[in-house]
């Protein structure tokens, strides 16, 4: 066995960010292990049976980068969530490559200070602007958000952009 690859560390000029560097390593069958630094690792697997399939993996980095954003939308609000749960579902092209061509974050948000419209706010936010996974697709792939806020279910939000020029 390897070890895993170390990035090194890279010197940016102030308010530049540096590149992220990751490691994938095949470990066996059609499974991987994704080092980032300090050995963060993350499983790997075309089958789904050790760890998330490529297609899951990208799915639980947009809900959780939105998430990531809207939890500290609110807390800035002080509103904080005292509950946020992402289901997303990944609609995929019937053929190869089986991109994704329909997705929808359905965010489960609970919190007694927060309102519908801070919510829907924070997400829009979130999906729209900071999110930086969700900047990286392609802007084809049509995204709904849904909320269901305190328990009630509010009307799906098409969050869709149009292609880049």
């Amino acid at each position: 066995m390897t070890a895993p690859h170390r990035p090194s560390t890279v010197v940016v000029a102030q308010g530049e960010r540096p590149p992220v560097k990751i490691s994938t390593r095949w470990s066996h069958d059609i499974v991987f292990v994704s080092n980032a630094v300090h050995d963060r690792a993350v499983m790997l697997d075309g089958h789904s049976k050790e760890g998330q399939s490529p297609p899951e993996a990208l799915l639980s980095a947009l809900a959780s980068c939105t998430a990531v954003d809207i939890i500290e939308i609110l807390r800035k609000k002080r509103t904080p969530a005292t509950r946020l749960e992402c289901r997303t579902t990944g609609e995929r092209f019937n053929g190869v490559p089986a991109r994704f061509v329909a997705i929808t974050l359905e965010y489960h948000l609970d919190g007694p200070e927060i309102t519908e419209t801070a919510a829907e706010h924070a997400i829009d936010l979130a999906v729209n602007k900071y999110c930086t996974v969700r900047e990286s697709l392609d802007p084809a792939i049509r995204i709904t958000t849904r909320l269901v806020l305190n328990g009630t279910t509010l009307p799906d939000k098409d969050a869709s952009r149009p292609p880049r020029a």
